[in-house]
């Protein structure tokens, strides 16, 4: 048993692109657009850098020293999937706000710590989800964010 869910792990991480070599290349952020929650009083604003290829989902925040207090990486896939993400080369805490195609956020992990075990943690989606969007550690308890609010996302 444990061996196949190890098993559906790396065939769930190959096909988000996680298991490649990471670039050690790194970029200047671009904020290509921005993704509001509404959390029942205020909503929420994250200015965004996209991810949208499996090169980008596989580099993801790896290596980041700092992400600024509103900004992000929205991960987009072009359909919904059990995603699994983890930590492996990642300096900064986050939280992952896994979402559906409905944009609703169906799963949070927060203030997820960097990586340092071999292997390093997995993060389940807990469901199909076709957006994941990173955020600096401690960001969800901050301003209130829970599952089952709604998301958008603008261009």
């Amino acid at each position: 048993m444990r061996d196949a869910i190890l098993i559906m792990a790396a065939v769930t991480l190959a096909m988000t692109g996680c298991l490649a070599q990471p670039s050690r290349e790194l970029r200047e952020v671009s904020l290509q657009s921005s993704v509001i929650m509404e959390t029942g009083k205020n909503p929420v604003k994250v200015d965004v850098e996209l991810a949208q290829n499996p090169v980008d989902w596989q580099r993801g925040l790896m290596f980041r020293e700092s992400l600024g207090e509103n900004a992000g990486m929205l991960f987009i896939y072009p359909q919904q999937l059990d995603l699994t993400f983890w930590m492996k080369n990642t300096v900064i805490p986050l939280d992952m706000i896994f979402i559906d195609s409905n944009f609703t956020i169906i799963r949070i992990h927060r203030d997820v710590q960097p990586c340092t075990t071999n292997p390093c943690p997995l993060y389940y989606s807990g469901g199909p989800a076709q957006y994941v969007l990173e955020v600096n550690g401690g960001f969800s308890d901050q301003h209130g964010i829970k599952e089952g609010q709604k998301v958008i996302i603008n261009d």
